[in-house]
């Protein structure tokens, strides 16, 4: 997969995108600022709340830019093993409630 598909680098062009900095996107999110540069330099998967967030407010965007097939495999080689599993199930009941 692409740099550009990945979530990290999903966050970071949304939050471009928005032209907001770390601690204002980090406040709409409800998370900290600490944790959104964690998120955009790929050391913490960002939670399917903050993908799903980032998604919405890119839209229109993200079709031409991340296929979601790529955007899911890519969550999905992140959370791979068996540590993981109860974040899978989690996030494959999100996917599973959510209407197209």
């Amino acid at each position: 997969m692409s740099k550009h598909a990945s979530p990290a680098n999903l966050v970071k062009s949304t939050r471009q995108q928005k032209g907001m900095t770390q601690d204002e996107f980090a406040k709409f999110l409800g998370k900290t600022q600490p944790l959104v540069s964690k998120y955009e330099a790929g050391k913490v998967t960002p939670p399917a709340d903050v993908i799903l967030d980032c998604l919405e407010l890119k839209e229109e965007e993200i079709g031409q830019d991340v296929s979601i097939s790529d955007l899911t495999k890519e969550i999905k080689e992140k959370l791979a093993g068996d540590l993981n599993i109860r974040k899978r199930i989690m996030i494959s009941n999100l996917i599973d409630s959510i209407a197209l």
